[in-house]
């Protein structure tokens, strides 16, 4: 994995993204996610167990950046990296391996919202 310092710093974006609160929808945008992806794409190019979720972040970004993104896709997208992020987290060291558990909690909970 890369620095620490990269790899806090993407955490810490994407937490700030996907922040909510049990009565409030998240209100991040489209361009708020594909700004967050940017740096996580960073961090794990150089990281060999995270090839799947890189791709996935990738088409993730490619999805967000359409003008009429297919819902049952961003949400299928949506779990199945909130899935892969928790089997990386399981074989990845490092400090900030708690913050990716609050990570797959926002991802659900950002792709719950999008039934509504």
């Amino acid at each position: 994995m890369p620095s620490n310092a990269l790899t806090q710093n993407a955490v810490t974006a994407t937490l700030n993204t996907l922040q909510t609160t049990d009565d409030a929808a998240i209100t991040a945008s489209p361009n708020d996610g594909v700004s967050v992806i940017d740096k996580w794409i960073k961090v794990l190019q150089e990281s060999r167990p995270a090839t799947t979720v890189l791709e996935q972040l990738m088409q993730l970004r490619s999805l967000l950046q359409m003008p009429n993104s297919d819902t049952d896709q961003l949400k299928r997208l949506l779990n199945d990296l909130a899935d892969n992020t928790v089997q990386m987290s399981q074989s990845s060291e490092g400090p900030w391996i708690n913050e990716l558990e609050k990570i797959v909690v926002a991802l659900r909970s950002f792709s719950s919202q999008l039934e509504n």
